[in-house]
């Protein structure tokens, strides 16, 4: 039986009366990019800490690769991101990354390519690091965390404060760790990244888990956008049809994925004069689970 990169079986973290991680189970896929998808105080960075040893779970395991993720032998195959990323401000950017590197206990082979992805000049790890931008930050973290070439690499937020020109370099840099057959679990707010580049998803809101599943799947089963034209205001439409918008001329709304059946009553309704059907969006996925009765997304 093959280990999963990372496995995380009933993991909880408490801090005194505060749930932070409360039974969750999740797991990610040689070859694939996982999405981790949840609100701020979800618990998503409290379950990549656990994963990186800087906290232990108060229940529950987190393995790499069928090994504990305490274990040395596993944490060499593990690239790790924070979400705030911190340097030694008087040592150089390459300084920085050559005692990353010396700490993680393997070479840098992969820093000059990840350099190249991100348009990171590299004259500019010859700069102190105290004296980088933000998005110069952002961009060496990003180095760090794939230089040592892991089989495993944690991102936490790391699309922040990326210009353009490098947040489509560090989209093809995680597709290429993935296409490998490395893995990568990456923490966003941005949903459109995640629908982009991801192959799963796991959301997660107050400490569990709400739904895992490939981003196609999650597509799939989500309501579609419908946009009715109309020459005057309708009534009696049918009642799975969930109106949000609604004037004289038009009315938008959703319906189930699997509803074809409304599509056809709508574009027969007395008055409709052109229906437009549109796939959701990974946001309108996130948007629907998150407002679910029981689900609270303060």
């Amino acid at each position: 039986m093959v280990a999963f990169p990372l496995a995380c079986r009933q993991l909880a973290k408490r801090f005194g009366d505060v749930c932070a991680l409360d039974g969750v189970d999740l797991t990610v896929r040689a070859g694939s990019i996982t999405g981790f998808l949840g609100p701020n105080g979800a618990g998503k960075s409290t379950l990549l800490r656990i994963v990186v040893g800087l906290l232990r779970p108060s229940a529950g395991s987190a393995s790499l690769f069928g090994l504990d993720a305490r274990d040395p032998n596993a944490r060499r195959r593990l690239g790790s991101m924070p979400a705030d990323p911190q340097f030694a401000a008087s040592l150089t950017g390459r300084d920085n990354l050559d005692l990353l590197a010396k700490l993680h206990g393997s070479p840098p082979i992969d820093r000059e390519w990840a350099c190249e992805q991100l348009a990171l000049d590299p004259a500019v790890l010859d700069r102190r690091a105290g004296g980088y931008s933000s998005g110069m930050r952002q961009k060496l973290a990003i180095v760090q965390a794939v230089q040592c070439r892991p089989d495993l690499v944690l991102l936490d937020e790391p699309a922040n404060r990326l210009d353009p020109l490098a947040h489509r370099g560090f989209s093809h840099l995680v597709q290429s760790i993935a296409a490998e057959g490395r893995a990568v679990l990456l923490s966003s707010h941005t949903l459109s990244e995640v629908e982009a580049i991801c192959h799963d998803v796991v959301m997660i809101n107050q400490g569990r888990v709400l739904l895992e599943a490939t981003v196609a799947e999650l597509t799939d089963r989500a309501r579609r956008v419908v946009t009715l034209t109309h020459r005057a205001p309708v009534d009696g439409l049918p009642a799975e049809f969930v109106s949000s918008t609604s004037d004289r001329c038009m009315t938008v709304g959703r319906i189930p994925a699997h509803r074809v059946d409304l599509v056809e009553r709508l574009a027969s309704h007395p008055g409709v004069i052109d229906i437009l059907v549109e796939p959701a969006s990974l946001e309108d996925v996130f948007l629907d689970l998150y407002a679910s009765p029981g689900v609270d997304d303060a």
